[in-house]
């Protein structure tokens, strides 16, 4: 029996996943399954490394998917990554994407509309299904992802030190600093300065804000609700420029999302009043980035995303 084999990883900001699948006929049972994590910001040559020193021995002959992070609504340069995995990781073709791609196929498939990520940072895209799309912030949380984690986990620190200065801020936030840092926060900002996952440590407060919002702090939940309309308005300006028309079929994405009620609601709320051709939001607390990853393999992903995807091997 020929068992063919698929490397599918998303690499995210903060984290990343790896699933090694054995796809077999219907003669035998299905193979094993290897996850790996890790930060995908450390991508490159370690990242290419631990894959190859992981699945070497395991995949030959097969297909590898691949989302990245980092790309900014940009297609990845396949060949690259190809030619660093070729001579550790024996494969037939390699197709690679911005990992906003994934997990809109992730949570709509190939059906038209619109997807929001909230995690980390923070995305829209929209396609029409004819081969048109629209990519919204992505920016980095330098230069943008407003609403994300680290968006909102900022905005939380920030009512925290406000609060620990007497310039007002949230008391709330300022006792959840405290039960994460001990009794003196100001020890947070040099640790910060110098974390090379500092992005993810502030990211982290995130779930602080959403706890003191559920527990009534006016604060946190001003907080939540400009970020679920920073979130619609990349959604309303990806449907616009994607060119959708009714019926919209809109996805928001997130663990950041899924938990915390005002932002979710001002989300629909900003959408429904700006885009009434939109008919639904669905949220979604993760969707299987893998398993987005994994449709890029099937063709039709490349004629959803033809900027955004890019092949190295048969097409």
């Amino acid at each position: 029996m020929r068992v063919a084999r698929r490397l599918v990883i998303d690499l995210g900001q903060t984290g990343s996943r790896l699933v090694l699948d054995g796809l077999a006929d219907s003669d035998g049972p299905d193979g094993d399954r290897l996850r790996l994590t890790g930060p995908g910001h450390r991508a490159g040559e370690a990242v290419a490394d631990s894959v190859a020193a992981s699945v070497a021995a395991a995949l030959a002959a097969g297909e590898v998917a691949l989302g990245l992070t980092g790309l900014h609504g940009t297609a990845p340069d396949a060949a690259t990554i190809a030619e660093r995995l070729r001579g550790r990781v024996t494969f037939e073709r390699l197709v690679a994407a911005d990992d906003s791609v994934t997990a809109y196929l992730g949570a709509l498939g190939p059906r038209p509309g619109v997807v929001t990520i909230a995690g980390t940072g923070a995305v829209a895209l929209a396609a029409d299904g004819r081969g048109h799309s629209a990519h919204v912030d992505g920016w980095g949380c330098y230069l943008g992802d407003d609403g994300g984690g680290y968006w909102v986990g900022r905005r939380g620190l920030a009512a925290a030190f406000r609060a620990l200065d007497g310039r007002g801020g949230s008391g709330a936030l300022l006792a959840a600093l405290r039960r994460r840092e001990g009794a003196d926060p100001r020890r947070l900002p040099p640790r910060l300065a110098a974390d090379p996952d500092r992005v993810a440590a502030v990211a982290g407060f995130a779930v602080e804000v959403v706890a003191a919002a559920a527990d009534g702090d006016a604060t946190a939940a001003a907080i939540l609700t400009e970020a679920g309309e920073e979130l619609a308005l990349a959604a309303e300006t990806a449907a616009r420029r994607a060119g959708l028309v009714a019926p919209v079929e809109v996805a928001l994405v997130g663990r950041l999302a899924a938990g915390a009620r005002p932002l979710v609601a001002a989300f629909e709320r900003r959408l429904r009043a700006r885009r009434p051709e939109i008919t639904g939001v669905a949220v979604y607390a993760d969707v299987a980035a893998t398993a987005g990853a994994e449709q890029l393999l099937d063709s039709g992903a490349y004629a959803l995303f033809p900027d955004l995807v890019a092949v190295a091997g048969p097409a």
